[in-house]
């Protein structure tokens, strides 16, 4: 009997004070570093990149077979970037050499890298997990036919991701979640048309944009539909989502704000942006670029201007915000910074062509295709046949090449 009474208080000691503690908890996933484009899964399109201002040198630069066809992704100590071929390319952050290569499929849209693996999509509609350091294929999902097509459909939106789950759309009309952990489908949503943007998430809602003219509102843990928004054309604006709005550039080239909760048209900005670009955000403020070259400012709470300053040519980049300045690529050749709370243009680099995907930034430094800039040096002296970056007047910077020395024995 006293056994009894001993064992039945232990039970209850158990209950009581432990509660939880005899019995098989589920861990809690610790919090993930992602990277991915446009910064987050908001696409706000800040970067984490303390310490760079301005250009100050070249830090190191390396002969690319091919150019730079996606936005740049940096992470810890690696760049990640897909070429006009195809690949995709993982590059030392401190020496730009090139780790390894991924050329399987054709590489469609930039990747995402997360918990030690990039994922990726192809043109053949394959979704690949990489392991970061080696390159090999750790698994794979393959989606549906393109649409209205037996072909195989391309993944053309780079991937998000929010929690266990990541999403993308596809040519095949399709909107997919898979589970990163369980490594299988979650759910998929069929849209009218190709969806060639990327989703964006918060919270507990997926927000994407497709050819069939619709912003669609998905939950983000079963895929059903909770709104959905008839635009001026087809969608191909990656969402951006500030505050309660999300913001995207219609068919039109106008700057448009729904609310989050329940799709109904806020303001339109008007604009002549090329529909294929997104806005970015810090705080109240949206900026984007459009077809003439102006940039904007503007109030996402009232869709009112609060300023915009003159490129030379077309901006035909998605910004990315880093240490109060806002960069935007143009036509004329030029990556500029302006002051995110006036408007004022701080500098502006001539890169020598029309730079036509977002540069990466990260702990005080700049990766610009196939070099990097820091803000002090140079880290390296360099030698004949490299880039060193050239000062001007007024914030204008340019690049040159190192000449060999007149004694002909070079550095």
């Amino acid at each position: 009997m006293k056994s009894t009474v001993l064992l039945l208080a232990a039970w209850l000691l158990c209950v009581l004070v432990l509660a939880g503690g005899c019995t098989k908890q589920r861990p809690v996933a610790a919090p993930r570093n992602v990277y991915m484009c446009q910064a987050d899964a908001a696409h706000t399109g800040v970067l984490q990149a303390w310490g760079f201002t301005r250009p100050g040198a070249v830090q190191w630069n390396v002969k690319l077979r091919e150019g730079v066809s996606t936005c740049q992704i940096a992470d810890a100590d690696a760049v990640y970037f897909v070429d006009t071929a195809g690949v995709l390319n993982v590059l030392d952050r401190a020496t730009g050499r090139i780790r390894w290569t991924f050329s399987e499929q054709f590489v469609s849209a930039s990747p995402l890298v997360t918990d030690g693996i990039v994922y990726v999509g192809t043109t053949a509609g394959m979704f690949f997990a990489l392991d970061r350091v080696s390159g090999m294929a750790l698994w794979r999902y393959q989606t549906g036919k393109t649409f209205l097509s037996l072909t195989k459909a391309p993944i053309s939106g780079a991937p998000v991701m929010q929690g266990e789950l990541v999403f993308f759309g596809s040519n095949s009309g399709f909107v997919y979640a898979l589970d990163v952990e369980a490594r299988e489908e979650r759910w998929k949503f069929k849209t009218g048309k190709p969806v060639l943007s990327a989703p964006a998430a918060a919270g507990d809602t997926v927000y994407v944009g497709s050819d069939d003219g619709l912003l669609y509102a998905l939950a983000a843990g079963s895929g059903k539909e909770r709104w959905r928004y008839a635009a001026k054309g087809p969608v191909r604006s990656a969402p951006v989502i500030v505050e309660r709005s999300v913001l995207f550039v219609d068919g039109d080239g106008s700057l448009t704000a729904v609310h989050a909760d329940t799709g109904q048209m806020e303001w339109v900005f008007p604009a002549k942006a090329s529909p294929g670009f997104s806005p970015a955000a810090l705080g109240d403020v949206a900026f984007f670029g459009d077809d003439t070259g102006t940039m904007y400012a503007v109030d996402v709470r009232t869709g009112g201007e609060r300023w915009h300053a003159r490129a030379e040519g077309g901006i035909i980049t998605t910004p990315v915000i880093f240490s109060g300045n806002v960069h935007m690529a143009s036509q004329d050749g030029h990556l500029y910074a302006l002051d995110a709370a006036t408007g004022q243009i701080k500098w502006r680099l001539a890169v020598g062509y029309a730079m036509n995907f977002l540069p990466a930034a990260a702990e005080g430094n700049l990766y610009l295709g196939n070099c990097a800039l820091s803000e002090s040096g140079p880290v390296t002296e360099g030698k004949p046949g490299d880039l060193k970056l050239e000062t001007g007047s007024a914030g204008e910077y340019s690049f040159s090449l190192i000449e060999p020395s007149r004694t002909g024995r070079g550095w």
